[in-house]
């Protein structure tokens, strides 16, 4: 399931997940973990959130777009803030790193929605782990 484009402030129902964009924009992706089971029968799933990304320093030529200068480390990242509602059970929703690594981090739940912030949290990338 994906949502992808300007849809701030309004509810995007994909098939059992229901997503409400607060920001203007995002990508967001939800993904089985499981090779062979789709989002319905997967014991966990991949959040990935994300929004307009640069380097630092970045800069371009208004007039056409020309990038002047590259930037560098670290990027600069929008954040994202979406509230999420499962038609699924959630055990917990882990925080990972850049690389997909658990944090140790968790996001507090609130029956079957989870509410994102990527600023907050500084990941674009959260494990979903079903009951």
């Amino acid at each position: 399931k994906a949502l992808i484009g300007f849809a701030g402030g309004k509810m995007i129902t994909l098939g059992k997940i229901e997503m409400k964009l607060e920001s203007p924009y995002a990508s967001i992706f939800l993904t089985s973990l499981q090779k062979n089971a789709d989002l319905q029968k997967t014991k966990s799933a991949l959040l990935s959130v994300i929004s307009r990304v640069s380097n630092s320093a970045f800069k371009y030529f208004v007039v056409d777009n020309t990038i002047v200068d590259n930037g560098h480390e670290p990027i600069c990242m929008e954040p994202v803030i979406v509230t999420v509602t499962s038609d699924r059970a959630i055990s917990v929703v882990n925080i990972l790193t850049q690389d997909g690594r658990r944090t140790g981090k968790t996001l507090p739940l609130d029956n079957k929605t989870l509410h994102i912030n990527t600023g907050v949290d500084k990941t674009m990338y959260y494990e979903i782990v079903y009951k």
